[in-house]
């Protein structure tokens, strides 16, 4: 589950600092911009800087597009910036806390022409002096504020300047932007399920996942520091992508509602320059979550389902994401608690549960099953009978699908003596509540 952290943005990085826009090259773009008189300076390795109408604009080569971005401080109403959109076509106009930005972009992974992306620019151009006509009494200078970017899981968000950063890519849990004045990258890279093992665990997966990506991949510093009440780990790891050295700086934290990881990278030598700016978005970090599990709970799906247990009856023995292995204090009575994130038909869970006993015990077979419901939550009860390792054991399964995705509740038993643990499994199963549906 944990292959995208770090592992997910190694491969990215190397085609992020590469010149994307095949179809444009960078040369017939700076030979356009010259025939059209539009004065330009270089960015990052992506960007360009234009002046339109005596204000910055940026033209970003993305892998599938060219964007052109423009903005200007203040706060207009929005019926001005509505009436914009309603009445200029090619370009979109909106709000933010940063100010009144316009933008137009021009898909190119098909192919595209010069003269398109010639009349693509030209076109802007003209739309940004009636823009800046139009809103030319906002007030400029205005500080920049920052903007709250929300995150597909976990209870995170990460509040960034949208001045020095600009969104490219969201796949999913990772949301990789683009420093917008210098040569920097960042990735949130966010997935449901909490690491074991607090912090250890946590530096433990990302340095496995990097070297498995990176092999020469090296953590060069790391410490713990608070956000929001809540111990986040800080590393700064060096290692070599598609023979380019780069050098990162990270934020990772993992609670009961998901984990995260922030990552801030460029090119070795570009590093110090684009530190200041690093610290800041990182710094940007927020963590919105109850504290971490305590005795006696298990959190499941990014908390959209619990199971409240007596630990002192109960011990959990073994835990790894969404997989909890419990024994009870009579010796003879375990429980396992599995959480998928998904919704399936129960008869595929009851058929995929059985498949996996039977990778144990060939001979295991299902010898009653029935709808029961707990907590008003309809669950299917399935029991069933194995030899695993030379041990022969009685199982009383329970499996519930719905808003909360996928849980399964397996207890059992050496056999013959699961009949008398009946009072224990009640009382384990009624600590099992749905919390919330998906967001």
């Amino acid at each position: 589950m944990w292959k995208g952290l770090v592992g997910a943005v190694l491969a990215t990085a190397a085609a992020a600092f590469a010149q994307s826009g095949d179809n444009v090259p960078a040369t017939e773009l700076r030979s356009l911009l010259t025939e059209l008189k539009i004065p330009f300076e270089e960015g990052s390795g992506t960007t360009v800087k234009l002046k339109m109408d005596g204000r910055d604009a940026v033209l970003t080569i993305a892998r599938r597009d060219l964007l052109i971005s423009l903005q200007r401080a203040g706060q207009p109403p929005l019926d001005r910036i509505n009436q914009w959109n309603a009445t200029h076509r090619f370009t979109r106009a909106y709000l933010d806390s940063a100010g009144v930005h316009l933008d137009a972009d021009l898909e190119t992974a098909s192919g595209v022409s010069r003269a398109a992306v010639k009349a693509f620019i030209a076109n802007f151009a003209r739309a940004a002096e009636l823009f800046s006509d139009e809103f030319a009494k906002l007030t400029a200078g205005q500080p920049a504020a920052r903007s709250k970017i929300g995150l597909p899981y976990g209870n995170f968000a990460l509040w960034i300047n949208p001045q020095e950063w600009a969104q490219s890519e969201n796949r999913g849990g990772n949301i990789l932007f683009r420093q917008t004045h210098g040569d920097g990258y960042a990735m949130v890279i966010t997935e449901p399920g909490m690491v074991p093992d607090g912090l250890t665990g946590l530096k433990k997966v990302i340095e496995t996942n990097a070297k498995k990506n990176t092999p020469d991949m090296q953590i060069t510093a790391l410490e713990p520091r608070k956000v929001n009440g809540r111990e986040v780990l800080v590393l700064s790891m060096e290692g070599t992508v598609s023979g380019m050295p780069l050098r990162y700086l990270t934020n990772s934290y993992s609670g009961p509602s998901g984990t995260i990881q922030v990552l801030t990278y460029t090119g070795k030598d570009l590093f110090e320059k684009s530190r200041p700016l690093f610290t800041e978005l990182l710094e940007g970090l927020e963590i919105n979550e109850t504290a971490g599990p305590t005795a006696g709970k298990l959190t499941l799906n990014s908390g959209k389902a619990t199971v409240d247990y007596d630990p002192a009856k109960w011990k959990v023995v073994s835990s790894r994401v969404e997989q909890y292995v419990l024994a009870h204090e009579s010796g003879e009575l375990y429980a396992q608690v599995i959480a998928e994130g998904i919704e399936m038909p129960p008869d595929k869970i009851v058929e995929i549960a059985l498949a996996n006993l039977k990778r144990e015990a060939t001979e295991a077979a299902a010898t009653s099953r029935e709808q029961v419901t707990i907590n008003g939550y309809p669950l299917a009860r399935v029991e069933m009978e194995a030899t695993v390792r030379g041990l022969a054991l009685s199982y009383q399964n329970y499996y519930y699908s719905g808003p909360a995705g996928t849980i399964q509740i397996m207890t059992w038993s050496p056999k013959g003596r699961l009949s008398g643990r009946q009072k224990e499994i009640a009382e384990f199963l009624n600590g099992f509540r749905v919390t919330s549906t998906p967001r």
